[in-house]
């Protein structure tokens, strides 16, 4: 080992889930050690490749049970609840301009999956958000090659710059006097009685007292078989290929997209600054993310294809920036790990699957328990899919209480913070 470093919480990952924890549990005044590269230099990472879509209801499909999609959209209120004001808590710490929130989101679908816009106009509705559906319409006076049959609009539903986010949180906490970073990835952690000690690839030892992990998709390889002593489900990884073009023929000024469907999300096309345009649409199922890949020809040509039919034929003439791959983390109940795993030391931040841009200022935030009440330990893995065993899912409704964790129905769940 060529370096030591002591702290009270190591957090491994630098997407906006690790950042967003790391940052609160520096305002709580502990020491934490970062570990990962900076934010958009680290391969595969979900965060730097994300649209950045603030899907309150968007994600929503016809084919989910009402009680699943309520659940998911209340943990999405929730958050978005906090957004603002966690927004210009960062930039007034980090010193960095502000990070706007894009208002609205356009929902287009052909005939064949128009059914959708109904389950996500209901969602709306139910929380008491506007949606207006019109027919045969022209969104933004965008040119597909196959106009919608109707589209949902969706004033509430903002998108965010996430280049800009990742650096105002990569900011704060690089500012803070009571953090350290190490750029180097983690490469193993060793799980002992009194200490967590983690392995960097420049041979740097952090030593801790406890460690969240937020590294997302990469948490597997990290622990290895020992996944199976913290009782953690399988966090598998969903590719997904984005492109960034250059297209100022394309005056759009809110994100549109299609509803999700066959387990991949939706097309989407998300307006960034000076011209650019997000454009995403892939999402290819993994047990095997291998992060310093790049995007594929099969992938590009896959997002054109769907964007320039369903969005704007003209896109196919755009300037490629760029087209950066990320590995969404996910379980196969498609609910969050945030809490504490079978060994106490060891705390999960992951699993927020298309979420995590929006429930990242969730999963870190304080929710203290009232009177006398006590949080279990079981954590999201109990009752869930165990490696190699399928067990019988929790009811969602008994399981996912952001910050998640299984929990005696008369018992209120605590955060990351609250817990370490």
């Amino acid at each position: 080992m060529t370096g030591r470093d002591t702290a009270d919480v190591a957090v491994i990952g630098t997407g906006v889930v690790g950042l967003a924890a790391a940052h609160e549990l520096l305002s709580r005044g502990l020491t934490v050690t970062v570990i990962g590269p900076r934010p958009g230099s680290a391969p595969g990472q979900a965060s730097a490749a994300a649209g950045a879509m603030l899907s309150l209801f968007s994600e929503a499909g016809a084919g989910q049970p009402p009680d699943r999609v309520e659940l998911e959209v209340s943990h999405r209120l929730k958050a978005f609840a906090r957004y603002p004001a966690w927004l210009d808590q960062l930039t007034g710490l980090s010193g960095q301009p502000d990070v706007p929130l894009t208002p609205g989101t356009w929902v287009a679908a052909t005939s064949t999956d128009r059914d959708h816009l109904a389950t996500i106009a209901r969602a709306a509705y139910t929380a008491a958000h506007p949606a207006e559906v019109h027919d045969h319409p022209v969104i933004d006076g965008l040119q597909p090659q196959i106009p919608p049959a109707a589209a949902l609009w969706l004033p509430s539903e903002p998108s965010i710059d996430i280049t800009r986010l990742l650096a105002v949180l990569a900011a704060v906490v690089a500012r803070h006097p009571h953090a350290r970073w190490h750029t180097s990835p983690a490469t193993d952690v060793d799980l002992g009685a009194v200490e967590v000690r983690v392995h960097c690839a420049d041979h740097q030892l952090v030593t801790c007292a406890q460690t969240v992990l937020a590294a997302g998709a990469g948490i597997p390889a990290l622990l290895d078989d020992r996944g199976r002593e913290l009782e953690l489900p399988p966090i598998l990884a969903g590719r997904g290929a984005s492109l960034l073009m250059d297209a100022p023929a394309l005056a759009t000024e809110h994100t549109v997209r299609t509803p999700n469907s066959a387990f991949a999300c939706g097309t989407h096309l998300v307006p960034r600054a000076a011209g650019t345009v997000y454009l995403g649409a892939t999402n290819r199922l993994t047990l095997d993310p291998v992060p310093h890949d790049g995007a594929t020809l099969d992938e590009i040509a896959t997002v054109i294809r769907d964007s320039t039919r369903i969005l704007d034929r003209r896109l196919s003439t755009a300037a490629l920036m760029r087209a950066p791959i990320g590995y969404r983390p996910y379980t196969i109940d498609h609910l969050p790990l945030v809490g504490p795993t079978a060994y106490p030391r060891v705390l999960l931040a992951t699993a927020t699957y298309r979420c995590g841009v929006l429930l990242g200022c969730l999963g870190a935030s304080d929710q203290r328990p009232g009177g006398d009440s006590e949080v279990l330990p079981e954590t999201l893995s109990r009752g869930r899919s165990a490696f190699g065993v399928t067990m019988p899912c929790a009811n969602p409704s008994r399981v996912l209480t952001w910050p998640g964790r299984t929990r005696h129905p008369c018992r209120k769940p605590r955060s990351l913070a609250a817990e370490l």
